[in-house]
């Protein structure tokens, strides 16, 4: 029977390579360049990205994602690292399909190329790169050739590329892609078009516990030691029991798979439950020291690292580094890493209120330091304009104004909370950019209150959700 079945599929195969080559013929051989384009690779600008059509726009039988099948775009990192090359695959399925096209590009928060895309098969795959829409934004591109149309089963085709991130953290990257299930009938009529999209972020998604884009509304209940995480687009809940009395949070991916871990510190020794590779227990520092998790060496995975004002020492212990201990900041001090270079590793940073001075060494860049805030404010640092990099930020809350330093967008100021809020900033819409954020416990009311101003429309957000010594775990990344 195995070899009957191996015999039909030869025999089939054999079809549809001399169904595809009388087509091809047909289409470079008809004088119409159009076909003759479409067939050894689609114009550039159709992968229904921003300011960009799809390729409906020939293949216009049926509307876009009507069919069947599907397109889908494999390989992309949750969180990409500078300059790190990864192998991507786009896969367009349609069982009833004979030919099968693609065209895939990667942009920025500004709409133009984020990384490299470059050809690793010419023989099913090429490049072009150019202006697209009326503001002539720069993109490249990756689709099929003529022979790469042809699948080598049945119902799907796959195509694979490399994309290198770019060389410093941009913020989140988005790619796009159509595809094509082709019926193989000569012109463009009776073809399906797919459109998909899927991202990349460069580490926005604090207090991510379920691996998605975004930051969940989330808080440590240490009297029960709850972690609770609650999705703000799908309402999806979490809820695990993990850590004791006396601990501190320390939230982080510790095992570099996109979710956030349950981490706590006490005594001087960090206690992780990871969520891919299971229970963890790093002794590092003492009691009286600060934690402070971060990607210090810019492998992908949060490291323990603890603060000791005092000294004015920073003691880590790197997951590929390994051990180090570096020196910035006095007592009074209160810490504020952050990666301000955006070169895809955690900072050294302290804020000291009794000159309101930022006091910063970047691993690439260098020290540096700038006056911002006043005595009273509270360290909030975050990516709040979503170029990739660290923003100083400060939260007053005797006014509940909060005032961005940001690094692309320049400084403005946000009013949100008042003197008894915490503010809990993450990026809770998934759009790559620091959310300002405050969780208010409750006095009277059964419940505290969450209130969000989310970047991508700046309406705000609000959950009753939590109790009066609940902490939000986004609360785990800035000073405490």
């Amino acid at each position: 029977m195995r070899s009957q079945n191996r015999g039909l599929a030869a025999i089939k195969l054999a079809v549809i390579a001399i169904v595809s080559v009388v087509v091809l013929s047909a289409l470079y051989w008809n004088g119409t360049d159009k076909a003759a384009a479409f067939s050894s690779g689609p114009p550039f600008g159709y992968t229904g990205a921003p300011v960009e059509n799809s390729c409906t726009d020939c293949h216009g039988s049926f509307p876009v994602n009507s069919g069947s099948g599907t397109v889908e775009i494999l390989g992309i990192p949750h969180d990409y690292k500078p300059g790190q090359q990864y192998t991507v695959s786009v896969k367009v399925s349609q069982e009833d399909a004979i030919l099968y096209g693609f065209e895939v590009t990667a942009i920025n928060r500004l709409g133009t190329q984020a990384g490299t895309l470059a050809v690793t098969n010419a023989t099913r795959t090429q490049f072009d790169e150019g202006p697209v829409g009326p503001n002539n934004l720069w993109r490249q591109y990756i689709f099929h050739t003529s022979t790469g149309t042809i699948p080598k089963g049945f119902g799907s085709n796959t195509w694979s590329f490399t994309w290198t991130a770019p060389a410093q953290k941009i913020g989140k990257i988005d790619f796009y892609a159509a595809g094509n299930g082709a019926n193989s009938n000569g012109n463009s009529g009776g073809d399906y078009i797919y459109t998909t999209s899927s991202s990349t972020l460069a580490g926005s998604a604090l207090s991510n516990f379920d691996g998605d884009l975004a930051s969940d509304v989330a808080f440590f209940r240490p009297g029960r030691s709850k972690w609770f995480s609650q999705n703000i687009q799908t309402n999806a809940t979490l809820n695990t029991t993990f850590g004791g009395r006396g601990d501190r949070i320390a939230p982080g991916d510790y095992d570099g798979d996109g979710k956030t871990d349950n981490a706590v510190f006490r005594g001087g020794k960090f206690r992780i439950q990871r969520s891919t590779d299971g229970y963890q227990e790093v002794l590092l520092g003492v009691a009286e020291d600060v934690p402070v998790p971060g990607d210090y060496d810019g492998d992908g995975k949060t490291d323990c690292a603890v603060f000791r004002a005092s000294t004015g020492q920073w003691l880590l212990i790197q997951s590929t580094a390994g051990s180090a201990t570096l020196t910035l900041g006095q007592t009074g001090d209160k810490p504020a890493q952050g990666d301000y270079d955006g070169d895809g590793k955690t900072d050294i940073a302290v804020f000291r209120p009794s000159n309101a001075t930022w006091y910063i060494t970047r691993s690439t860049l260098g020290s540096t330091s700038l006056v911002y805030g006043a005595s009273t404010d509270r360290p909030v640092q975050g990516d709040y304009d979503g170029d990739g990099l660290t923003d100083i930020a400060v939260f007053t809350k005797t006014t509940g104004t909060w005032g961005l330093n940001r690094s692309t967008d320049g400084n403005t100021t946000v009013t949100l909370g008042s003197v008894n809020d915490i503010p809990a900033p993450a990026d809770y819409d998934g759009d790559g950019k620091t959310d300002v954020a405050v969780y208010s416990p409750p006095i009277s009311a059964a419940a505290g209150t969450w209130r969000i101003k989310k970047s991508t429309d700046a309406t705000l957000y609000t959950l009753n959700l939590g109790l009066n010594r609940d902490v939000p775990i986004a609360t785990g990344y800035i000073a405490q």
